[in-house]
């Protein structure tokens, strides 16, 4: 079993890459954000049809994605398009519920709240939610090249992720030896963009860094003059 699974969401997509109006073209396809594996649109996407909408005009059923399968987290890749916290709208509001439905029977249904689990697309200065991350990842500045107006900034040494389309959320399963049937997609009067799903079998928190730990690494045949490289990425 693989440690990270996409769920295929094509055959339920109902809206398409147009909902994004102006910004740049949407990452679609098989794609990694901060490490971790992600399919959008499915392996042959169109973007005309990518995303599973939620509170769109011709998106206002709910859509149940079939699972059959454990899980120890859940992760979202998923956006809230027509904010209202510009407009005095109040912090934490529910824009979509997604429940859970175990083989037993069981459910847990969970609230998507700006913010919280979810957060604007454009996103303003500040906006950044609580319990998710950008799909765009902090990067490291140059410290001895550059603008000289920007001398200050290099001095903070990194740069803060901006969410370019989606926002990562991971779900801990209080239940990850149950099998889960399926997940219920349900809109609650505002926009929301579904990406991705995909489920994450290791006892680890897949979004949050951990601290660095000695790796070693014992070549089979030493000795020889091949430059040797080796990249690692979990997010």
């Amino acid at each position: 079993m693989n440690d990270y699974t996409p769920l295929d969401l094509s055959t339920l997509a109902s809206v398409g890459a147009a909902v994004y109006e102006k910004k740049k073209s949407p990452l679609l396809g098989s794609i990694t954000l901060h490490g971790l594996p992600f399919l959008i649109g499915g392996a042959e996407p169109d973007p005309a049809r990518c995303f599973v909408g939620l509170g769109f005009a011709d998106a206002q059923e709910a859509v149940r994605v079939p699972v059959e399968a454990t899980a120890r987290h859940i992760l979202f890749a998923h956006a809230l398009l027509d904010s209202r916290l510009l407009d005095n709208g109040p912090m934490g509001e529910v824009v979509a519920h997604y429940t859970i439905r175990y083989a037993d029977g069981e459910t847990v249904r969970l609230p998507i709240r700006e913010r919280f689990e979810i957060g604007p697309i454009p996103m303003w200065w500040s906006a950044y939610p609580f319990l998710a991350v950008p799909d765009e990842q902090d990067s490291m500045l140059t410290r001895d090249a550059g603008p000289w107006g920007n001398a200050g900034e290099r001095q903070a040494e990194t740069d803060q992720g901006w969410p370019q389309h989606y926002y990562l959320w991971a779900w801990p399963n209080p239940r990850p030896d149950a099998p889960i049937a399926t997940i219920e997609l349900e809109p609650a009067g505002r926009k929301v963009v579904v990406a991705a799903i995909t489920l994450g079998q290791r006892d680890e928190q897949p979004l949050r860094r951990q601290v660095k730990r000695a790796v070693k690494i014992t070549l089979a045949e030493p000795g020889g003059t091949e430059t040797l490289g080796v990249r690692v990425d979990r997010g």
